[in-house]
Order: C-alpha cells, then structure tokens, then sequence
C-alpha cells in the first residue's frame, strides 16, 4: 500500500518546526528536510495537497503560499502588528486561508482568539472566538469553500460563509472535512473514530476497535486515512480496511496532528 501511495505521488510533511520542511517518506519512512524562509514554519496545507501555507515573522507578519518542492505561487503580507498563526488550511478555490490564531491591527484592539479568515489581498476577519483554552484542535472546508468544520471545548461546528453562523454538528474533536466533500471525520467522546456525512444522514464505520491518539488526516483523494495510535503512525486505506505503519515516533507527542498530506502530481491552477 506505502509503495502505490508514494507512486501516486503522496508524502507527507510535518508542521510547526521553524526553519526547516520536513518531509517523511510513505514507503521507507524516512525523514528529509530542506531550508525554509528565516523564521518560517509550515502553518498548513490545502486539503489537494498541493499547496503549503508557510508562515514567517520576518519583515513583519507574512504568508506564502508555495508548491511541495518549494516555490512560491504567492505572498500575502496582512497590514498587522502581529499574528498568532497555529492551524491553517487554504480554502479549496484558492481564495482565502483560515487559521486558528488571532491578529493585531494598527489602529485597533487585537482580534480574539479563535477562528481566522485571511483572503489574498491581506484582509482579515474573525469568524468565530473561542477561549484560548477551548481553542479548535482542528479545522477543514468544505468542498465548495462555503463552509468551516471546526471544534471547541469538545464540540463540533459547522461555520457558514455566507450567513456567518455557526451549526453544532456533533460532539467530539479533530474534525477533518474529506477533500471530495462527503464525509466528515472526528474523534467522538468515546475516543474512536466516527465518519459521518456533512448532513448527518450517512455515517460508516471505521478503525472501531481502535482507540485514537489525537485525530484524523484524509489524503487528497479521500481514499486514505492518517491516524495516530499505541503503534505510531498509521495510514488506513478506506476502500480495502487495510492498515500500514508509517512511522513509529520515540515521542509520544508526535501524533498525526503533525503531519499533512502532499501531492506532488499534476498541480491544477
């Protein structure tokens, strides 16, 4: 299964170090890093996988949005005095980021901490504040860009683009919307893993004897699942129920919240 997804051009990156992008291969499991921007770190990537949300400190907050291999499709540099910049994903029309964090103008007070909007001319906006200490474990969008999954204190919510407000959707955390749109997957209160569609009709059953460390990671074509337990890193392949370990970390707090899938085929524009 590794061999066919590194064929497919599948890897996986890891988030948070700044610095460096590290990468980690699917078939060996192996680790490779390459240099970023001064004081940059990945902060996120697109549910295709084929764009990397990078952000820096330098010069002032800004953020680029770059290719796997490195180059840089765009810059975004926000009028701020400051960003706290945690999860982020970049919508799937390419049109705007959102971002767990909070951000601090010129000429008014810090925004809340909570959910983020960044479009690409630089403009800001808080969708939803959330106390730093229920702050969201994990947020995904939609397939049309219309719509946030997101959690708080344990909850699950669906925030709307286009009426600004926010549906509870189950209770639980992680949630991860699949990039085709149809199923979206989250850690209940019970700890395993619950897959359901977005108008909670359907629901299927997966990894249920497998309690799980943190989250959820859907690949791009929504076939494969990332996922942490007791053994390490873990990819499931969903149309087979097939297993296989990535990565097997020495510290536990190395789950698959750090990772994020890439896809270094044909990049669409």
């Amino acid at each position: 299964m590794l061999i066919s997804l590194t064929a497919q051009g599948y890897g996986l990156v890891e988030t948070g170090d700044f610095g460096s992008l590290v990468s980690i291969s699917l078939e060996d499991g192996k680790f490779t890093s390459r240099e970023l921007l001064e004081d940059a770190y990945l902060a996120g990537v697109s549910s295709s996988g084929e764009r990397l949300v990078v952000f820096s400190r330098s010069n002032g907050s800004k953020i680029n949005i770059t290719t796997p291999e490195g180059e840089v499709v765009r810059t975004i540099a926000p009028t701020v005095r400051g960003m706290t910049f945690v999860e982020a994903e970049l919508s799937p029309d390419g049109a705007q980021i959102a971002f767990v964090g909070n951000f601090a103008g010129f000429s008014e007070k810090p925004a809340p901490f909570g959910i983020q909007l960044l479009t690409l001319d630089g403009k800001l906006r808080t969708l939803v504040p959330t106390p730093d200490r229920q702050h969201s474990q994990s947020i995904g969008w939609s397939k049309d860009s219309r719509r946030i999954v997101y959690d708080t204190g344990n909850r699950i919510f669906i925030f709307d683009l286009s009426n600004g407000s926010s549906e509870f959707f189950a209770d639980g955390n992680h949630p991860a919307w699949s990039p085709d749109g149809e199923w979206i997957g989250y850690v209940g209160l019970d700890g395993y893993a619950h897959v359901v569609s977005p108008d909670r009709a359907r629901s299927r059953k997966v990894l249920d004897r497998v309690k799980l460390g943190r989250g959820l990671r859907w690949s791009p074509d929504s076939r494969y699942m990332l996922y942490a337990d007791w053994r390490g890193i873990e990819v499931l392949d969903l149309s087979t129920n097939r297993t296989a370990t990535v990565y097997h970390p020495i510290d536990p707090q190395v789950t698959e919240a750090r990772f994020c899938w890439v896809h270094r085929g044909t990049v669409h524009q």
